[in-house]
């Protein structure tokens, strides 16, 4: 999969390999941009009220570069709360 967010409408698309384009749901959406956000899986799923495994799922399917812009924000997130705490 590939996905895309048109600025023009701020809808957001997802390419499968064979070249199909559709939309992708507006819950999966919301997932996304709170993984982007930089937040855990569990706390998405306790929030949008699904499983944690539904969050990995779709975290999984997306490409390798929006994984490594979650993960780079999921660890700049986690260095803020430590540096809360202190």
């Amino acid at each position: 999969y590939t996905f895309t967010t048109d600025p023009a409408t701020d809808v957001m698309d997802h390419r499968y390999e064979d070249g199909e384009t559709e939309a992708v749901s507006e819950d999966d959406a919301q997932i996304i941009a709170l993984l982007q956000e930089g937040l855990t899986g569990k706390e998405i799923a306790d929030v949008q009220g699904v499983s944690a495994t539904t969050v990995s799922c779709l975290k999984k399917s997306l490409s390798e570069e929006i994984r490594a812009e979650i993960d780079a924000a999921q660890k700049a997130r986690a260095a803020v709360q430590k540096a809360d705490k202190e």
